[in-house]
């Protein structure tokens, strides 16, 4: 008890001292000054947090849809996206020879519209394709959007809507529009009436649908679309027609679920790795024919047609031996693979002819 007393004595006598007036003073510089600051800060805090998470509710939702666009298109990328926008940096090249260009140019051609309207033309096309093989792609690509489950029909509906609008506007913008609308044409056949269930409907689709893609590629790159290029343009186009088939090799478990009647399914799987073996044996010489007659409008070097035409020829050769002798779908999706492979350097070897 004395010992509690001297102690509560010694806290008094500090109070009372200088120290304990200087103790006191700052307790109340805090109740005065730093509350009101705690205050503000709770306020802009708040307010920081007001604004910020629509923000980031905004960018979680771009991000969320990019995401999914990626999901329905990225299997195709490389025979959509990327050759036509090396076919608007050929067409680029060839502009760049009857006037000069700057960086935007560039920046215009390559990317706002060309990456822009060709991941609206793969993403119309994928997510209504998708749309209407849901059960096709639980067998044979389960990591789809729609059969995975991350995005439901009816989002997937209102994303293909906003994607054909855009194709539209896009297409306007950049004046090719009567493109866009010959590929939703080929769209409304190809996905919307089923008609793709027949291989020869099916080829025909791809066909036209790659002639309006490319053609929409070079007009972004700025050149006019005179007879070379469209003679060049057709000409891959046209050899799309017999080979396009090598996709079907890799999903005929799915497509005879479908009830499809694609190549491999009419004819049976031998028959039809024969006859794309042969067709693609027989495709660099229609390349070699093209590129040595066509009404090329500067000179080519017989050294670049050499090197050309023999690339071409080893990967059509490559891709004929491998249908005979791998036939698994592994094997096939890499067939297919180097398939896309060609036809991208088709596009490139261009700008060495037009």
């Amino acid at each position: 008890m004395i010992s509690n007393w001297a102690q509560m004595t010694s806290k008094l006598t500090f109070l009372a001292s200088p120290f304990g007036a200087a103790f006191r003073f700052m307790g109340w510089v805090i109740v005065i000054v730093w509350e009101p600051i705690c205050t503000v800060l709770r306020i802009i805090g708040r307010a920081i947090h007001a604004i910020w998470m629509p923000i980031l509710a905004v960018l979680w939702a771009i991000g969320w849809v990019i995401y999914v666009l990626w999901k329905f298109t990225y299997y195709d990328l490389s025979t959509s996206v990327i050759p036509s926008t090396i076919l608007s940096l050929v067409s680029l090249h060839a502009k760049s020879r009857s006037q000069s260009i700057d960086f935007w140019d560039l920046v215009t051609a390559v990317g706002v519209f060309a990456v822009a309207y060709f991941w609206s033309y793969i993403a119309s096309f994928n997510i209504s394709n998708q749309i209407d093989s849901i059960k096709e792609d639980a067998v044979n690509k389960p990591d789809r959007p729609l059969p995975s489950g991350l995005i439901t029909v009816r989002g997937a509906w209102a994303m293909y809507i906003v994607a054909m609008l855009a194709f539209d506007i896009l297409g306007w913008v950049a004046g090719c529009l009567i493109c866009s609308i010959t590929w939703q044409i080929v769209i409304l056949f190809h996905n919307h009436m089923r008609l793709a269930g027949r291989w020869g409907v099916k080829s025909w689709s791809m066909t036209t649908g790659t002639i309006a893609m490319l053609s929409a590629a070079w007009i972004i790159g700025g050149a006019p679309l005179t007879v070379a290029p469209f003679l060049w343009l057709c000409t891959i186009a046209f050899l799309l027609f017999p080979t396009c088939p090598i996709q079907d090799l890799r999903d005929q478990k799915g497509d005879k679920l479908e009830g499809r009647k694609t190549l491999p399914l009419l004819i049976g799987d031998r028959n039809a790795r024969i006859v794309l073996s042969v067709v693609f044996m027989l495709n660099p010489f229609v390349t070699l024919f093209v590129s040595l007659k066509g009404p090329w409008e500067i000179t080519v070097t017989p050294g670049i047609l050499i090197s050309f035409n023999t690339i071409i020829f080893l990967i059509s050769w490559a891709i004929a031996i491998r249908l005979v002798l791998f036939r698994n779908k592994a094997a096939d999706h890499r067939s297919y693979m180097l398939y896309t492979y060609w036809f991208v350097f088709c596009l490139a070897f261009g700008i060495f002819l037009l």
